[in-house]
């Protein structure tokens, strides 16, 4: 990154603590994160809001974007500001998280698509302590086909399918090559990033 756009970022970062005091007590330093306005309708963001309440007629959205680096990619995963400060309304609910923690730290670094799929799931059973099910019931499909079109292979669709359900007997079964395997890891770590980030912003509102 250059030092002009690291400069951008590092002003976008501290009006996101202006704007979120508490994400300054975000623990996870593996993110560059960042607050943007955006004048669009939420149907034209590209964004599934974790919300499914009216938010009325809002001129501007403010998204809060993660970034981490895949591989020698940067991938995002962007956050309503809204469902933040929703998150830390309800982060009075979650009690036990040091194990998660560690997990998907573990998971994240390993080479093994299972161990990436039964941190998913744990994570999962995380996600269910706060009360909206679509925090955990996010649509990842699109997100395989970028990471596919990013690393230029293609999968079947009964593999599609096995990495859709999570299914760890199936991955067993598949021989991937190797930009198969970097598209799958990162489609599986995406997934592991999207709950430490949700763990972060939790921890984050908790001891601020």
């Amino acid at each position: 990154m250059g030092e002009e756009n690291g400069e951008i970022v590092k002003d976008k970062t501290t009006r996101l603590f202006e704007e979120i005091p508490f994400m300054s007590e975000f623990p996870f330093d593996d993110y560059e994160m960042t607050i943007e306005d955006l004048s669009l309708p939420l149907d034209q963001l590209g964004i599934a809001p974790i919300l499914l309440n009216e938010i009325g007629d809002a001129n501007v959205i403010k998204r809060v974007d993660f970034y981490y680096a895949e591989g020698n990619s940067s991938v995002s995963i962007s956050l309503r500001k809204d469902d933040i400060e929703w998150l830390a309304s309800e982060s009075g609910n979650v009690r036990k998280f040091d194990d998660l923690r560690k997990e998907l730290d573990t998971s994240l670094k390993s080479r093994s698509l299972v161990e990436k799929i039964k941190s998913i799931k744990l994570g999962r059973k995380f996600l269910k302590n706060f009360p909206d099910p679509t925090l955990h019931e996010v649509d990842f499909n699109m997100t395989l086909s970028e990471f596919l079109e990013l690393y230029e292979v293609s999968l079947d669709s009964k593999t599609k399918l096995i990495l859709q359900n999570l299914n760890m007997k199936g991955i067993l079964s598949i021989e991937f090559t190797e930009k198969q395997y970097k598209a799958v890891t990162a489609f599986l770590n995406f997934q592991l990033h999207y709950v430490k980030i949700i763990l972060g912003v939790t921890i984050a509102a908790k001891i601020y």
